[in-house]
């Protein structure tokens, strides 16, 4: 229906009005805009860790343009994307770029698409049979080995010596060089926080540098350094030949940079990043040369992004220096700083779901686990960074009714045969692999692992993880079932698989080596018939077999 002459009239009145107060209001704001149209924008792929107190964490994706500058996607789906891949994002800035157009803010997503093959390396396979005495293998088993005062204890039970493969991952970083950049607001600026507030550059020295650890300045002492030498037995390096801590640099309390606007009064990825940019220009004004490090930590300031323990790109592929920030509280902190860098070597977190709920921190077995006590990787992790090769069980030695035995020395105390990775999915598609390591403290005061807690410390800990290869940010899984102390720390203890289709089971067994822990790997055949009893196989996989199997004496 076609209003009458009068309400047309109100109508076109009413129309001015709006028309007059838009151009009021564009006039007053500038640069802003009531309506935006989706733009595209395309780079490369980084994805970033933020940890918080209380175990509260995010994981987002910023893109890389092609111009340098870094840009948060807000809406983006993480799951599947590496570092290095190229996106393209789809949608509206959240703010307005500004004259140079350079973006403001998070780029608030509609789309998101990540492509290409991430990053990868070669991981070397090598044949690998395990000799009887290692293998605790008794008399009139299938391996026909010659019975010794280390292999009489299991002689009912047929069990075969481990014949598989060695695999190693090639070392990840042989050194990691790393500038430690310090960093303050000016007290002007930000009158409520005192300068002695600000650690002094010595103690962030000692946090983490590897030198004083090995000169016996500090005996006692774990630094960051000294974790990442100790765990690989000085195959990684970080020290004061490769890597350096500045004097505290003090910065304006806001500033703009490549991505735009950045202050100390928020916490977004580009005040973080802004920060970084801002102190990394001062320190080469100072002749310093940054670039020298790939690896560079920045030490966030007392008041800014306040609660948050650290944050990390979760790698690099090359095409870009490195960053991490850590949190004012925890700039002395050797473990969350090794945390944070350890996300920079695209390593993820290793949680667990024993209390009923997936907690991505929940592994007191390794370093990317809860902050911030003491210990090395877990083996799945120190496998991807070529710190330990693993001994792999694949689909022809592990025929249903067949039980293994291996012999893992102490992950601490050597750096092979510290690990074995089952290979479920070639019995049940889809299932990662299945990690067994023997965590044992060491007997040395500034060893990470000396401070193992009794829920890992002489257990055979088990993990599982699709981790291929060293560009591989998997996440690791705790499978260490019940509270402490965990069943796989006595003689005799087994962990069965959750997915009974894989018919895994992994048991503890007596070990007369030093420093080692004796497995047995069964996987089920069912229940026991009359051959499998007459042959003393274990073929329900419940330790026991021929005369002393319960369910044989019914056959």
């Amino acid at each position: 229906m076609v209003g009458s002459s009068a309400h047309r009239a109100v109508a076109l009145r009413l129309l001015s009005t709006l028309v007059a107060a838009i151009a009021v209001d564009a006039a007053a704001s500038g640069t802003r805009k009531l309506l935006q149209s989706s733009t595209t924008i395309r780079g490369r792929a980084i994805v970033v860790h933020q940890e918080f107190v209380g175990g509260v964490s995010g994981k987002f994706l910023a893109l890389r343009t092609d111009n340098g500058v870094n840009v948060q996607l807000a809406n983006a789906v993480v799951d599947d994307a590496s570092t290095g891949q190229m996106a393209e994002a789809t949608g509206t800035w959240c703010q307005q770029n500004n004259g140079q157009g350079n973006a403001f803010g998070k780029f608030k997503t509609e789309s998101t698409t990540v492509s290409g093959n991430p990053k990868t390396d070669t991981v070397t396979t090598t044949a690998y049979a395990e000799p009887p005495e290692l293998a605790d293998v008794t008399v009139g088993t299938s391996s026909g080995a010659t019975a010794t005062s280390a292999t009489l204890r299991d002689a009912t039970l047929n069990v075969t010596a481990f014949s598989g493969a060695m695999v190693t991952s090639p070392l990840f970083q042989p050194v990691v060089s790393t500038l430690f950049v310090l960093t303050a607001a000016s007290r002007a600026l930000l009158p409520g926080i005192r300068s002695h507030l600000v650690p002094e550059q010595g103690r962030v020295v000692t946090a983490v540098t590897a030198e004083l650890e090995r000169l016996n300045i500090y005996p006692t002492v774990v630094t960051v350094g000294s974790m990442f030498q100790r765990c690989t037995f000085g195959g990684t390096k970080l020290n004061t030949s490769n890597s350096a801590v500045t004097a505290v640099t003090t910065l304006p309390c806001s500033g703009t940079s490549s991505e735009g606007a950045w202050t100390f009064s928020r916490c977004e990825f580009a005040d973080m990043d802004g920060t970084a940019e801002a102190a990394e220009a001062k320190l080469r004004a100072q002749g310093i040369n940054v670039d020298a490090y790939f690896y560079r930590v920045f030490m966030l300031p007392p008041g800014l992004c306040a609660g948050m323990v650290g944050t990390g790109y979760v790698g690099c592929d090359g095409s870009w220096p490195c960053r991490a920030w850590v949190g004012h509280d925890f700039w002395t902190s050797p473990m969350t700083i090794a945390h944070e860098l350890g996300h920079n070597l695209y390593l993820s977190h290793s949680g667990s779901a024993l209390s009923g709920q997936w907690d991505e921190y929940d592994d007191e077995s390794c370093a990317m686990g809860y902050c911030c006590s003491y210990c090395c990787l877990n083996a799945p992790k120190a496998w991807q960074l070529g710190w330990n090769p693993v001994k792999e069980l694949g689909s022809t030695a592990m025929k249903p009714g067949t039980t293994v035995s291996t012999s893992l020395f102490s992950q601490s105390l050597a750096i092979a045969a510290a690990a074995l990775r089952v290979k479920v999915s070639y019995w049940v598609g889809g299932e990662a692999s299945v990690y067994v390591s023997y965590r044992k403290r060491h007997n040395t005061t500034n060893h990470p692992d000396a401070y193992l807690p009794a829920s890992v410390a002489d257990q055979l800990v088990i993990h599982t993880s699709n981790v291929a290869q060293p560009f591989d940010p998997a996440v690791s899984r705790s499978r260490r079932p019940g509270p402490p102390p965990p069943p796989l720390g006595a003689v005799g203890e087994a962990w069965t698989h959750p997915n009974a289709a894989t018919g895994l089971v992994i048991r503890r067994v007596p070990c007369n080596l030093t420093n080692r822990a004796q497995v047995h790997v069964c996987r089920k055949g069912g229940p026991e018939t009359a051959a499998t009893c007459a042959f003393n196989i274990d073929n329900d996989c419940n330790g026991l077999s021929g005369p002393e199997d319960p369910a044989c004496a019914l056959i």
